[in-house]
Parts: C-alpha cells; structure tokens; sequence
C-alpha cells in the first residue's frame, strides 16, 4: 500500500488548531501568551498524533508555529526544519527564522515512522528542538510564512518586489497577494536555467546544481494593524 505523506502535515495542523481552540479561553488572556507558546502547541499537538498510532498517518513534516500577543506586540515562534517566516518593515526584511538541517536538504522534521527495524536513514525529530524565538513588531509590519518550497524558490530581493506591490491590507487583498506569491514560486521552480537560493545552497555543498526546486508551496500573509 502507498503512503499519502500530507496526511501527517494536514494532520498535525488540524491538532494544532484544535489545541488552540480547546484553549481559546487560556489564549484570550494576553499574559498567559509567551515565548514558550508556540512550542507547546507543537508539542501537545504531536503527542496527539503518536499517542494515535495510527498507521495511516505515516510520515514527516517540518513545522513552524508563530503566535502573536496582541497587547506587547511581540511574536513568538517555535520553527523545526526549514519551513519559516520573515518579518518585512519598510520593505526591509528586518527578522528571519532560522532553518534547521541534519546536512544539506535533510531538514529536522517530525515524523510518525513505519514499524520496520531499519530506521537509521529515516529522521524523527522532537518538538523540542525547534528554534524558539520571540520579536518585537510594530504596526505596519507584514509576516510572511511559507513552506520551504517558497525559501527554495523565491530569494529575498523577489520576494520584497511582490510584497512592495500590494497596495491594500484587506483580507481579499492578502489572499490574493500570498497566491501571487505562491504562483511566482512555483514558475520559478519549474525554470531549468533560473539559479534558485536551492541551486546556490547547493553548490555552496559541493552538488552542481541550476533551476529551481519543485515542491509544495504554501505561503500566508498577515500584517500588524490597529484592532
């Protein structure tokens, strides 16, 4: 039988939004948010899925959770592997999450493995080794989060040139934006002559490598704005 590798990432996201929802009440309370926040929701969330052992669920995903306190204006984020986000002020990326690699194009990862007695090869990571920030925003600050086939695809001077171009902060406006994005990364992926950061990563590794990198690409958009 096959394996349908986004039922693990899906998921994990749909026990993140249920833990966040079961603690809306918890959440509401602006001093109860901190840097630790993201962390445990990405830890309670995958206990949920190994405590479920469930075998349809086989597979691996990188994750980043960001949580944002309304009140201080500070956003914290728990990121393991190289899924991440960028704080853009000013058109100036001004924060970057780190990415985290066992070596080249082997990110940490979370993992639900097969019961099988060779593993060596396969990486299952912990929610604790996720890199925990925590930054100050102010308003006008735009977050840009994405799965690594965008950081892959997309450099950061491309991505300030779409961002520059988006005039209106409504929800219709950020939607549409994150889908250009989204599609411009995906076209580039798909260019055989374009030297994508992926390309430059590799060669700096040793590997003679040109083009872009398909891959999934998810990508949200959220600007800081008075309530």
């Amino acid at each position: 039988m096959g394996v349908d590798p986004s039922k693990f990432s899906s998921n994990l996201m749909k026990q993140c939004k249920r833990f966040v929802d079961q603690e809306n009440v918890l959440f509401a309370q602006t001093e109860n948010i901190s840097e630790r926040t993201p962390l445990e929701i990405l830890m309670q969330s995958y206990n949920c899925l190994i405590e479920s052992k469930d075998q349809g669920l086989i597979g691996s995903s990188t994750a980043c959770i960001i949580v944002f306190n309304r009140e201080s204006k500070i956003l914290y984020s728990a990121n393991l592997g190289d899924s991440g986000f960028v704080v853009i002020r000013n058109n100036k990326i001004v924060f970057r999450s780190q990415e985290q690699y066992h070596y080249f194009n082997a990110p940490f990862q979370l993992a639900l493995l097969p019961s099988m007695n060779n593993e060596e090869n396969l990486f299952s990571d912990k929610p604790q080794s996720a890199d925990v920030r925590s930054f100050q925003l102010v308003e006008g600050d735009l977050i840009v989060l994405a799965t690594d086939g965008l950081w892959d695809n997309l450099s950061e001077s491309h991505l300030l040139l779409k961002t520059s171009n988006i005039r209106d902060f409504y929800v219709e406006d950020m939607q549409q934006a994150a889908k250009n994005i989204a599609s411009f990364a995906t076209e580039l992926s798909q260019d055989p002559n374009y030297m994508s950061p992926f390309a430059i990563s590799a060669r700096k590794n040793g590997i003679n490598f040109k083009g872009g990198k398909p891959d999934d690409i998810t990508v949200l958009l959220a600007r800081v704005s008075k309530s």
